[in-house]
């Protein structure tokens, strides 16, 4: 939300390029710097490079960033930047562009005078991509030459030279990585996964052009994110699949006290508030000043009582300012926005009512669990997980099949509320909602304490039809609008029922998919004493076999859900989108995706 002066006041050049320390512990521990090596790690090697490349968008010198993944998953991230400075440090003796892919914390970053502005790992990302590649290849357009360097593994296997010659005014730099099989769990790119953090990075650097081209298809499937409008149109993108109460984004830039703010919003229908802020283009899920700022210009410009009087800053003093003209202008967005507020105050009223129903009582209190709820015996949390189960002869099955010991079970009866559409007051008082809020232990939204939950494992285990994807979608949608930080400390779960039963001379198989089927089958032989059963949903599971395929730690398939802080804003878009009012964005959500589809139940 809010940046430092965009203005470059010093030279970027060989002697700017600081080094800090040594490079070796990379590959020893690679997810201190990249955070893990599954999926998540692999798609941060593209995001570091891209970053480096922002950063000179930031600074006025880049319009145009090029990532390509290409059919063997390596990626090439190519801008037209002023090129990273090919001339030899005097430091260490090395051409600067091997120092800033060989040397831990080297970078125009660090007080040199390259940057006033810049996202990222601050000088990590491009030296920690190259150690965790199998090879990195780097070229720099620079006054008319091509110059070229190798690296294998992070170390170079070639001098800089140079290769050919570009226009005496083109500039620019070419990054090309392999991702190492020795490092990561998959080094296959996610196309959806990049898109997500490419728009959004689009939409936070105005002007900036980012095409993303996957080379594994034929044609080859190419996005491209331009947006003039910045974070102006991101409000609109999240409001989407909403219904805004008045048709303009309010929205202001400006600098103020040396700091460079940008503010956009708009209010909707809903009832699930959506605030993002960022320091450089780095998202800030804590917030921070920048965001106590702007509710408090928000509070103050409205008149209303001012909860924290003496906190100020930029972006409190330059939207005040702006938000008090706008509103001069148009009365009547003023008028729906008080409108609005008074709305939710009231909704608030009656759900703090609603709330204290629900809060986890001690015994003194007489508040008992859910009478439903089958709970464990073990009071240890990191022992305990609980089954949220689909209907009453499942969960009766479940209740005679679980371990008594650690796993509890709490039967859903149908479809829970759908929280995306609901006043907070009405989703307090849904019977299933506080069934499990009060099983859970540790509360919603502002009441909500993580040392207090009860279960280490909240698994979902739903039939493996639609009805039951759509079961499974509407929870999780609970848990990211009321408890989102279950999701991201890595609580929840689902559970993977199998598909099919296959039986031949008294020998039992399970399927899990299609192709696991048509493996047993392989295996076992096709004929006519094959006995096979397509499961529609957990109730024709005794309780038996409900265990050795869904709950036994030792032979169960579990999912985790997961997201991290970089995933915010496109996650709570693809809950709008499919739990929302508006028909439209869904549908075309749909069209978008429905070659995806590998198991549509019919």
């Amino acid at each position: 939300m809010g940046t430092e002066d965009t203005e470059v006041t010093g030279e970027y050049g060989a002697d700017q390029i600081q080094i800090l320390e040594g490079l070796e512990a990379v590959r020893k521990r690679p997810g201190m710097y990249i955070g893990s090596t599954s999926a998540r790690g692999l798609h941060h090697l593209v995001y570091e490079i891209v970053d480096n490349s922002v950063d000179e968008a930031l600074a006025g010198y880049c319009t145009h960033i090029r990532v390509i993944i290409h059919p063997d998953n390596s990626v090439t991230v190519t801008d037209d930047g002023r090129g990273i400075p090919v001339g030899i440090n005097s430091k260490t003796g090395k051409p600067a562009v091997e120092v800033v892919f060989t040397v831990l914390h080297a970078g125009g970053k660090f007080g040199g005078g390259g940057y006033k502005v810049s996202g990222g790992l601050h000088g990590v990302g491009a030296s920690v991509v190259n150690a965790l590649s199998t090879y990195l290849e780097v070229e720099v357009c620079h006054e008319g030459k091509i110059y070229f360097q190798r690296y294998e593994r992070g170390r170079a296997v070639s001098g800089l030279k140079v290769v050919g010659e570009c226009e005496s005014d083109k500039r620019g730099t070419k990054v090309t990585f392999l991702p190492d099989k020795e490092v990561f769990e998959t080094t296959v790119f996610d196309f959806d996964t990049l898109k997500q953090r490419l728009r959004e990075v689009a939409f936070l650097t105005k002007g900036l052009r980012i095409t993303l081209t996957d080379e594994r298809e034929n044609p080859p499937k190419e996005r491209s994110f331009h947006y003039e409008g910045g974070i102006r149109e991101f409000v609109q993108y999240l409001n989407k699949g909403k219904t805004p109460l008045y048709p303009d984004v309010i929205d202001c830039e400006g600098m103020k006290d040396g700091v460079y703010v940008e503010v956009a919003f708009q209010h909707n229908d809903g009832y699930n508030e959506s605030v993002y802020s960022f320091v450089n283009n780095i998202i800030t899920p804590e917030g921070g000043t920048h965001m106590t700022g702007f509710r408090n210009a928000l509070t103050k410009t409205f008149k209303q009582k001012l909860g924290n009087s003496e906190a100020r800053g930029a972006v409190e003093s330059l939207l005040s300012e702006k938000l008090s003209i706008y509103l001069e202008q148009h009365p009547q967005v003023g008028k729906l926005i008080v409108e609005k507020s008074v709305m939710a105050q009231r909704a608030r009223d009656a759900a703090r009512k609603a709330r204290d129903l629900t809060r986890r009582k001690s015994a003194l209190d007489g508040m008992s669990l859910p009478g439903k709820l089958a709970d464990c015996t073990d009071k240890d949390p990191k022992n305990c997980e609980i089954f949220l189960v689909e209907g009453d002869s499942a969960g009766g099955s479940a209740k005679t099949a679980r371990a008594r010991a650690t796993q509890a079970i709490l039967p859903l009866r149908g479809k829970i509320l759908n929280v995306e559409k609901a006043r907070l007051d009405r989703v307090l008082g849904n019977a299933e909602i506080k069934a499990m809020i009060t099983a859970f232990g540790c509360g919603i939204h502002e009441d909500f304490d993580i040392t207090k939950l009860r279960y280490d494992r909240i698994i979902i285990m739903t039939d493996a039809d639609v009805d039951g994807a759509h079961i499974a979608t509407l929870l999780l949608t609970f848990f990211y609008r009321f408890m989102p930080e279950l999701i991201k400390q890595g609580h929840v779960y689902l559970a993977t029922p199998p598909l099919y039963k296959l039986e031949k001379n008294q020998k039992v198989w399970y399927a899990y998919t299609d192709e696991e089927l048509a493996d047993i089958i392989s295996q076992v032989g096709r004929d006519q004493n094959n006995k096979i059963q397509r499961y529609k949903g957990l109730g024709e599971m005794d309780p038996e076999q409900l265990w050795e395929t869904t709950m036994d730690p030792s032979k169960r398939i579990l999912k985790q859900v997961s997201m991290d802080d970089d995933d915010e804003s496109s996650v709570d878009v693809t809950f709008t989108t499919l739990m929302g009012d508006q028909v439209e964005p869904r549908r075309e959500f749909i069209e978008e995706n429905a070659k995806r589809v590998g198991n549509l139940d019919v």
